[in-house]
């Protein structure tokens, strides 16, 4: 019989020796460390990936591959995918000298690049275009238009080489109003394939003429992507913006650890622009805006909004900015408040009791209300009847609303509205006469439906006023 000793001393010892083979088994077998999360990353050959998790910080590491042939990786982290294969990535802080490091897996090259649409809305019973960009060695294109539970299958042989790759384009119509869904398939060596990129969803309406205004989802209009796509400028490689982030093609921005093709042509920057703005959060964030506060927009008012949001994020509609409250108030009402206070009330530069005081006004003054909805507790934007603008607290206003009728950006306040569009044209706290035109330009598609094309540092002078922090880089 084994005394009790030794079967204590036995199992002790086991329980040690597992933990030490878990210990070595995890620094053999695990090839992620820092702040590379996931043990291997795999990445499909010819496109690249943003391996740190902030555009910012990428640069201060040194950045190496354990081969090149299969990985190469620059100075800011983005690796690019040579052959099939594996490669080790590490990461060394030029700070501190601590180091990131995982492995990368390559696959086969996807055999459909891009897809989009010519529109990113289509009419009914009306010719659009759908492009495709393939491998080099694709034998044939076809996409397939999934709709009401149908499918309908167009074949194309129309190609060109673009020097890396197939372009491929075929001029579809749909019979009916409805969401379309369109996938690309690439025949190879026999084969049809595709892949997770190869699918375009778009919207298929009757089209009522671009000055219809309807609370319908819309999407970006041909002149709109083209007028983003003018702003912006093309740029093939990955290159970092005014804003130091990293972008490809017409300002698309290169997410970490999102795969994406660098080094690509104008049609794939164009694909890559739409996909962008349609499938991204910038049309979509329009439209819920729109939709969750019952405004009616016609096609050009849409268009201004995408890319005025386009250039500065979507966080302006659902933050309780001014702008978002004046696009709110367009329902052809206005608010009024009246002072209920013997000692008059303050109006402030700010929402709040510790802001710099612009004036005093006395009871029974009446101004007009700006914003529906209160802010910091219950402090409403008003404007006095001298013009100026600031803040009073809502305790000891009589607020009553005259007017009214349906929302409509066609009913909106133009001055607040142009003054307000007019006040984003800062950057690092640095008035910007490139983003002033570009304001400009915004406002001349949402008033007057003219859609130029963008030229930095040209302004409409007789259209709007210059502000006034904005005078002196004139």
């Amino acid at each position: 019989m084994e005394c009790l000793k030794c079967k204590i001393f036995k199992k002790g010892f086991c329980f040690v020796a597992w933990m030490f083979f878990l210990i070595l088994a995890n620094c053999f077998y695990s090839h992620a460390y820092g702040f590379l999360s996931d043990n291997t990353y795999s990445l499909p050959e010819g496109k690249d990936m943003l391996m740190h998790p902030s555009c910012y910080g990428c640069l201060d590491y040194e950045w190496s591959s354990s081969d090149d042939s299969i990985i190469t990786v620059n100075e800011y982290g983005i690796i690019h995918a040579g052959r099939v294969g594996s490669a080790e990535v590490k990461a060394v802080n030029k700070n501190d000298g601590s180091e990131s490091g995982c492995r990368v897996e390559v696959t086969q090259p996807e055999p459909v690049r891009m897809v989009y649409a010519s529109s990113t809305t289509a009419c009914v019973d009306k010719e659009f275009e759908v492009v495709a960009t393939t491998v080099k060695n694709a034998e044939k294109v076809k996409f397939v238009a999934n709709y009401y539970g149908a499918s309908k299958v167009y074949y194309t042989s129309n190609k060109r080489d673009l020097g890396n790759c197939l372009i491929w384009k075929k001029n579809i119509k749909i019979p009916k109003e409805c969401n379309v869904s369109i996938t690309a398939y690439a025949k190879i060596h026999g084969h049809w394939e595709t892949c997770g990129g190869a699918r375009y969803d778009l919207s298929v309406y009757h089209c009522p003429g671009d000055n219809f205004s309807s609370n319908r989802e819309k999407g970006i209009s041909n002149k709109g992507a083209d007028f983003i796509a003018s702003c912006e400028g093309f740029v093939s490689w990955t290159y970092t913006d005014s804003a130091n982030i990293l972008t490809v093609g017409y300002g698309s921005r290169v997410y970490p650890f999102e795969p994406y093709y660098n080094n690509i042509s104008q049609e794939e920057g164009v694909a890559l622009l739409s996909r962008t703005l349609t499938q991204g959060n910038y049309v979509k964030s329009v439209n819920r805006f729109l939709r969750e506060n019952d405004i009616k927009c016609n096609q050009q008012q849409f268009d201004a909004l995408v890319s005025f949001s386009y250039n500065l994020g979507c966080a302006w509609m659902f933050n309780g900015s001014y702008l978002s409250q004046i696009l709110k108030n367009c329902g052809g009402s206005v608010s009024y408040g009246t002072v209920n206070s013997d000692n008059g009330l303050c109006v402030r530069v700010r929402p709040s009791t510790s802001a710099r005081r612009i004036c005093a006004i006395p009871d029974r003054t009446t101004v007009t209300v700006l914003s529906d909805n209160p802010e910091n507790g219950n402090w409403y934007r008003v404007r006095l009847q001298n013009g100026r603008v600031g803040y009073c607290c809502g305790d000891f206003l009589n607020i009553t609303r005259s007017g009214g009728g349906e929302r409509s950006l066609s009913n909106i306040n133009l001055g607040e509205f142009i003054s307000e569009v007019s006040a984003y044209h800062h950057a690092a706290k640095r008035c910007l006469k490139g983003l002033l035109a570009r304001r400009f330009h915004e406002l001349d598609i949402f008033i007057y439906g003219v859609y130029s094309r963008f030229r930095s540092q040209h302004f409409s002078y007789g259209n709007y006023p210059i502000p006034q922090c904005a005078k002196k880089i004139m």
